[in-house]
């Protein structure tokens, strides 16, 4: 495998992250600006996590049964289009809430096609014997979480000081850049002929293994209580965001470039999780979910009540440390208490279930974000040190630490 083959890779997987950063930071931003109230931007929240939760069942036929480079590259292409289709459609009728909805869906379509694409062509690189391939991909995923951050800030930096379909263009440019590079992805990768798909059997298999997840759960009361933290995340991740727009414009009085300034701190509290996390010894993992979620739910309670952005974006780097363990820790109990061949499908189970909790509660907090701002953090933050105390007693009773 020649290195310009693993270069074309990663550049076109970081050139899509960075771009992703954008378009959603935009979209959040033209939403605010064009809905009515705040409810519209938990339905653009709906319309990226509703996706995943239909594609899921074809998803692994549909990659195994195709050149996976021409595949991320065709996903690319599309994706790149419908993110365009708003600023050209601006250009040339207006703005339209409907065109940004319609965007946003498709494009999530295709992101989580091309997510689930890329992982499984890094899979391989990962495989091989090269160390050096091992190592660069694990530098890479680095450099996709720094390209995240600051994609919010420079998304919110161009909205700020020309407009919100500037970055748009942006996006959509840096996607068919994208597509170019894996497009020079050649050797590897190659599809699975034998494979074809059946969208009937593939649903009918992904709903046999959620059923006898929920069955091998069921049997096992102390697995289904500690592997469902994996939940958490997601409906948290999309309430904050939910939130963050209304709370940086009535409580922050703050501008497009404030926007992605604060989400962006959001993530490099993730990142932050993510290093001490190796830095830290395994044990007493429980102990530090239920710390975690007490934190988290503190910082979350704090938050609205910031004097000044600085003090907001510090707060809110301190939400993603906390949440970024628990999201790591809880995969990890996963790991820990579940036999491998049950592993994919409890994932499956709680990733499902987490993505329609996470649709529920955006419509939910962008509701709460026109009329109750500061009470849906309220509610946020007592929901996570509610949680807390739940698991603090069973811990305490039934000795669940792991």
């Amino acid at each position: 495998m020649n290195k310009k083959t693993i270069f074309s890779f990663l550049i076109a997987a970081f050139l899509g992250q960075f771009s992703e950063g954008i378009f959603n930071i935009v979209c959040i931003l033209l939403l605010t600006k064009l809905g009515s109230s705040y409810i519209s931007i938990g339905y653009m929240f709906v319309l990226i996590m509703l996706p995943s939760v239909f594609i899921q069942p074809i998803t692994g036929p549909l990659i195994d049964s195709k050149n996976k480079a021409k595949l991320s590259a065709l996903l690319a292409f599309i994706r790149g289009i419908f993110i365009a289709l708003i600023p050209i459609w601006k250009s040339f009728f207006g703005s339209s809430i409907m065109i940004i909805y319609v965007s946003i869906f498709v494009s999530y379509i295709m992101y989580h096609l091309l997510s689930s694409t890329n992982d499984s062509m890094m899979s391989e690189l990962a495989n091989g014997k090269n160390q050096k391939i091992t190592e660069m991909i694990a530098a890479m995923q680095g450099a996709l979480q720094v390209g995240l951050l600051s994609s919010a800030l420079i998304a919110g930096f161009l909205t700020q000081i020309f407009n919100a379909y500037i970055p748009l263009v942006i996006s959509a440019i840096l996607y068919f850049a994208s597509c170019i590079l894996f497009l020079c992805v050649k050797k590897p990768f190659n599809k699975k002929a034998t494979i074809q798909i059946n969208y009937k059997n593939a649903t009918r298999t992904y709903l046999d293994e959620l059923k006898e997840a929920v069955f091998f759960l069921m049997r096992r009361k102390t697995a289904l209580l500690m592997t469902a933290l994996v939940i958490i995340p997601l409906p948290y991740f999309s309430s904050i965001n939910t939130l963050l727009s209304p709370a940086n414009v009535h409580l922050f009085n703050g501008n497009a470039f404030t926007m992605g300034l604060i989400d962006s701190f959001a993530g490099i509290g993730s990142l932050i999780a993510t290093i001490a996390i190796v830095k830290i010894k395994v044990s007493k993992i429980m102990t530090k979910v239920i710390l975690s979620l007490f934190l988290l739910g503190i910082s979350t309670l704090l938050f609205p009540y910031s004097s000044y952005i600085t003090i907001a974006c510090f707060i809110y780097m301190i939400m993603g440390i906390f949440i970024g363990f628990i999201k790591i820790y809880s995969r990890d109990i996963v790991y820990k208490l579940i036999p491998e061949n049950m592993v994919g499908r409890i994932f499956s189970l709680w990733t499902s279930l987490s993505l329609l909790c996470a649709s529920f509660t955006s419509i939910i907090n962008g509701y709460m974000a026109s009329h109750y701002l500061k009470i849906a953090y309220l509610l946020l933050g007592i929901a996570l040190v509610m949680v807390g105390i739940i698991y603090l007693y069973k811990l305490t009773k039934e000795h669940l630490n792991v």
